[in-house]
């Protein structure tokens, strides 16, 4: 794990050079300038929270590390906390909550568990979603995200893939109270990616990235956060745009969903059995 700022840190905030002198450097890893806070580390997965809290997660390593300063220092007691609670580690993803960093969510058991902390991973909570009544072994967790709050709690979100060929994953949510009672949200595709809008508390839109035989969409739905259930609608690059959606993120600014489908729609490559094969339609941002 390596620790590199383009900005150093002052008490009061950040200091930056003015636009005409700000100059790039290359910084070579390893390198002996005293960059390396956490060694060994093999970084798979990094998700920035609120107030400089910052994870990682070491799959190689098995270890789950944590920084509450914007990753000058780290530590990984939450390792230890995980495995006391009965998580079969590595970690194969993790997420925290826009607007809370203590909640943090962590994809362990060889992709078929989530443990969840709400005290910034000083202890864990098994949300026991294998035990769900519809859930699929066969299947595993491909992503993970946690969405702003509303109404006093928030959503858990997982994307499921089928890993030998098969498109029958899907998305399943848990709320934060209780953290029980994982429900599918029958959208009957593999699913790489997973997100919330960052206006999920007025628009309850929940955004995806999914597979079937034909194509690869952006697919976004409604959340009626009371039932736990998705209205799938609309389906970015289900063939009418030519080429599949390769990736999907949102900003944390307070956007309308419109403007975040218009940031995460991203058409990249056409999918194809010959690597870097010409798009029909240039890569663009699809609104």
């Amino acid at each position: 794990l390596w620790s590199y700022s383009l900005f150093p840190l002052a008490r009061n905030g950040l200091v930056s050079a003015s636009p005409d002198k700000l100059k790039w450097s290359i910084v070579d890893t390893p390198c002996e300038e005293g960059y390396v806070v956490a060694s060994p580390s093999e970084i798979n997965a990094f998700v920035l929270g609120s107030d400089e809290v910052f994870y990682a997660i070491d799959i190689a390593g098995r270890k789950v590390h944590k920084s509450t300063d914007s990753g000058v220092t780290w530590e990984d007691d939450l390792t230890e906390a995980l495995e006391d609670e009965g998580a079969n580690l590595p970690a194969w993803d993790i997420a925290v909550a826009p607007d809370g960093p203590e909640l943090v969510a962590v994809v362990t058991d060889d992709r078929q568990e989530v443990y969840v902390s709400e005290d910034g991973g000083d202890s864990w909570t098994n949300t026991h979603v294998s035990d769900a009544p519809d859930w699929d072994a066969t299947l595993l967790i491909a992503d993970i995200a946690i969405s702003p709050q509303y109404d006093g709690t928030c959503d858990i979100a997982i994307g499921t893939r089928d890993p030998d060929g098969g498109t029958n994953g899907d998305v399943w949510v848990i709320r934060q109270v209780p953290f029980v009672g994982w429900e599918v949200q029958e959208l009957n595709m593999d699913v790489i990616s997973v997100r919330f809008s960052p206006n999920y508390d007025g628009d309850k839109t929940l955004l995806a990235i999914a597979s079937d035989i034909d194509n690869t969409c952006l697919c976004t739905g409604v959340r009626n956060t009371d039932e736990n259930t998705t209205a799938v609608g609309t389906m970015i690059g289900n063939g009418s745009y030519g080429n599949p959606v390769a990736a999907v993120d949102v900003q944390p600014e307070n956007l309308s969903i419109l403007d975040a489908v218009n940031i995460v729609g991203r058409c990249i490559r056409t999918i194809s059995g010959i690597q870097d094969a010409p798009l029909l339609i240039p890569p663009r941002i699809i609104r």
